[in-house]
């Protein structure tokens, strides 16, 4: 099953790239656990980051970019600071705490 234009769920419920079928997550493992993160500092996304995060917080704001291991397709970015938790611990679908 696709799930969007880079992810698909295979029969036996792993995690697949839509690009390569490199193994993304086997059943049961968090969500997108085998893929690449790479973290790289805020500003490198872009001129559409354009005022320092020191501004607003004392923390380091980094991106974090989750890559496919086989083709390097992105699949994920997200914004935050350094010292909170990767996304990974997340499973497809689950419900955001309150």
């Amino acid at each position: 099953m696709k799930v969007d234009e880079n992810l698909m769920i295979s029969a036996a419920g792993e995690e697949r790239c839509a690009h390569c079928d490199a193994l993304l997550a086997l059943g049961g493992e968090p969500h997108l656990f085998r893929a690449i993160v790479r973290e790289v500092d805020a500003t490198a996304l872009g001129p559409q980051v354009r005022i320092a995060p020191e501004r607003y917080t004392p923390a380091a704001i980094v991106a974090r970019l989750t890559l496919c291991p086989g083709c390097l397709t992105q699949l994920r970015v997200s914004v935050g600071p350094r010292s909170t938790a990767d996304h990974r611990g997340r499973a497809l679908g689950a419900a955001l705490p309150d």
